[in-house]
């Protein structure tokens, strides 16, 4: 088979088999995939599988901003708050954070670990891989070099695949048929409180920002497995390790929230040993505050400000049948990065706990002790409906 060169990557000719927007942006000007001159994702991706990012120091090749314009003014602040989130919880938790999930077409989870290098994991990383291995799933470590992605498998041979090996061999399983960059909803500049913020973080924080932006954006959606990222993996003390979903929300006007639908996957894959707590940021603009700013409410980039509620729930296996069967509709145009209607579980915002120790922390011991003596309650009540022993 013959093979092309582009900047210097040899590369197959297109298969049905591999997704076939990798070669049209390989083949593409990424200047011809800009949106009204601003970057786009499929431009940033481009620019990325060509070569042209400088992923040791991406500054270098272009500002931060110029890396958001493909995000979108209501995805943008939300990396202000996550930012938040982080720091609340460090505050009394070992967290480590760049872990995304993926989906075979077994439709099994497979985990990924963005890290400044493949052989560079702490304990609580080590410790979680090894269990979400030993239930089966496949980890993967992945690090940006130079001007690529390189990747290996947790605990198996120590060969390293590039995008390109990755896809021709497809060791998950992957769809890849199906994988795409897709555009986002829209390309603008952040609003004036979020912009501020952003131009407070640190060359190496905004770097890092941009590297799990491109890991994402531009590789995980080419795999076509529906990938998102895991805001935390987290433990307090001697606790268990559990995964950390954030949101900042305000309710509907039945006063519920939303809860995305890739939780729901997420409750029902994790291994039992790692429960999935879901914090939610209540907004006190509320929905008379769509349109505005949100980062504009913020104290600093570290303090919520006057208004703002802490709460927490456990989001059980299950949790959308066995407790809150309701469902509710976002616009994409509220929020996030794409447009179109998606659907959610509707949960009460009186399910949740109000974290009212936040004020300087996070304590999710409050949420562990909550989900066992739930957990223990409903496993008497199943024991309890169980036929007697004969004799």
């Amino acid at each position: 088979m013959q093979h092309s060169i582009v900047r210097g990557h040899p590369y197959r000719g297109a298969s049905s088999a591999l997704p076939r927007d990798y070669y049209n942006l390989l083949n593409e000007d990424p200047k011809n995939l800009r949106h009204n001159g601003r970057a786009t994702t499929r431009s940033i991706a481009s620019a990325f599988l060509q070569g042209k990012i400088n992923c040791d120091d991406p500054c270098a090749t272009a500002s931060l901003n110029n890396y958001l314009e493909a995000e979108g003014t209501k995805r943008t602040p939300a990396f202000i708050f996550e930012r938040l989130f982080i720091g609340r919880l460090r505050r009394n938790h070992e967290v480590s954070e760049n872990w995304y999930v993926s989906t075979a077409r077994n439709g099994k989870p497979v985990w990924f670990k963005l890290t400044s290098s493949t052989d560079r994991l702490g304990n609580l990383d080590l410790e979680f891989a090894a269990s979400l291995k030993a239930h089966g799933f496949q980890v993967w470590k992945a690090c940006f070099e130079k001007h690529s992605l390189q990747l290996n498998m947790f605990g198996e041979s120590p060969e390293t695949l590039g995008i390109q090996e990755f896809f021709d061999k497809n060791p998950c399983g992957m769809p890849l048929e199906t994988g795409r960059v897709r555009p986002m909803e829209c390309t603008s500049v952040p609003h004036e409180a979020t912009a501020y913020f952003l131009e407070q973080l640190s060359r190496s924080e905004a770097n890092d920002l941009i590297l799990s932006r491109i890991f994402i954006n531009c590789f995980l959606e080419l795999t076509g497995g529906h990938p998102y990222d895991i805001d935390a993996i987290c433990r307090l003390d001697d606790g268990p390790i559990f995964i950390a979903e954030f949101k900042r929300k305000y309710p509907s006007a039945s006063g519920a929230l939303g809860i995305d639908g890739h939780l729901v996957t997420l409750a029902n894959a994790l291994p039992p040993a790692h429960p999935l707590y879901h914090f939610i940021l209540d907004d006190p603009t509320g929905r008379h505050g769509k349109g505005r700013d949100p980062a504009s409410a913020l104290v600093s980039a570290s303090e919520e400000g006057p208004g703002f509620s802490w709460f927490g729930l456990h989001l059980a296996p299950g949790f959308h049948q066995h407790r809150f069967p309701d469902s509710m509709e976002t616009r994409g145009s509220d929020s996030g990065q794409r447009g179109g209607r998606r659907k959610q579980v509707s949960i009460p915002r009186s399910s949740f706990i109000h974290l009212t120790g936040a004020g300087t922390r996070i304590d999710s011991s409050v949420l562990y002790s909550y989900c066992t003596s739930t957990g223990k309650a409903q496993k008497d009540v199943l024991l309890s409906k169980r036929e007697p022993a004969p004799g």
